[in-house]
């Protein structure tokens, strides 16, 4: 029996699952991106530094969530914890938003493969912004012992 389409719920992984996929897609677009080996100019350092601050900006976001995610609160203090790495994902996200639009901003005519990852994005923040917000109910338990 199938589920109706508005009672559907998210995966409580689905955060993460979408994280995963956006590395993926993101590494693979920049690799195609930029393995032109027989291109010789000064863009050249220009182009690793930009792949190189997106692919530190994914690192970064799957390590917050895979460190929140492995924290289950119990007190106060390791939900402020679990809180301030979900920050760092959802500002990794944002991040890596303003990183892509500035490679759009350099090399326009790539705006074809950046333009495929901005609601893969969207919906990334959400999902974090979603998971964040299951830290209050967590909380609440937390203080009604």
């Amino acid at each position: 029996m199938s589920v109706i389409v508005s009672k559907r719920k998210i995966s409580s992984m689905q955060f993460y699952k979408t994280a995963r996929d956006l590395r993926r897609d993101v590494t693979k677009m920049l690799e195609q991106m930029f393995c032109d080996e027989s291109k010789f100019c000064y863009s050249r350092g220009l182009e690793y530094y930009i792949q190189t601050r997106i692919l530190d900006l994914l690192g970064n976001m799957m390590e917050a969530i895979v460190s929140a995610n492995e924290i289950y609160p119990t007190t106060t203090e390791e939900v402020t914890q679990r809180k301030l790495l979900q920050n760092k994902s959802i500002g990794c996200v944002c991040n890596l938003e303003n990183e892509l639009e500035y490679l759009v901003d350099l090399y326009p005519e790539k705006i074809r493969q950046v333009i495929m990852f901005v609601d893969v994005i969207d919906h990334e923040k959400k999902l974090l912004r979603r998971w964040k917000q299951s830290n209050s109910k967590i909380l609440k338990t937390i203080q009604g012992k």
